[in-house]
């Protein structure tokens, strides 16, 4: 698989919301991209990109829909910004499983869910998220933080591929 990452990189057409509305920059010091990764899809024309989750030292989790292709289709990419990301940062996909729900057409798109094994660790620095206790709640009012390397202008398409932050309730 070729790792070079297209400067005119496309998100992903097939997802729901592709926005990190108001969201901020988020730099390689903040301890939230240190579990968060890109994975970009080489597709026939061009790329689509999605965001991951590191759960453990070389499983992603992600959207069930960005894993379509074949995973030696699929760059794993550590970082806050892919078009500046080194090889060094880069992982390639071994295998994937998508939920099995993902493609029952009676679920019209519910389990939207993948986890994706790369070859290699992470590099220094990353590590698995820490999954909140299955005790936690959360109340409707709760503010939560989003991070990923979505658009924060659907109209534009500005912001793809650079880790952005934005708190919502």
């Amino acid at each position: 698989m070729n790792s070079d990452i297209d400067p005119d990189i496309e998100e992903n057409s097939d997802s729901a919301s592709m926005e990190i509305v108001n969201g901020r920059r988020v730099d390689n010091t903040n301890e939230l991209s240190k579990f968060v990764v890109a994975l970009v899809s080489t597709k026939q024309s061009n790329q689509a990109l999605c965001t991951g989750t590191l759960l453990t030292n070389d499983i992603v989790l992600t959207a069930a829909h960005c894993v379509e292709d074949r995973p030696d289709k699929l760059t794993i990419v550590f970082g806050t910004n892919v078009r500046t990301a080194s090889r060094r940062n880069m992982r390639f996909a071994s295998a994937y499983a998508q939920n099995p729900l993902w493609h029952h057409a009676s679920k019209k798109g519910h389990g939207d869910l993948a986890l994706i094994r790369f070859k290699g660790n992470p590099p220094v620095g990353y590590k698995p998220v820490l999954l909140a206790k299955n005790t936690t709640n959360l109340s409707v009012a709760s503010e939560v933080s989003i991070i990923g390397y979505g658009v924060i202008n659907g109209n534009n398409h500005f912001g793809a591929g650079v880790l952005r932050q934005a708190k919502t309730s």
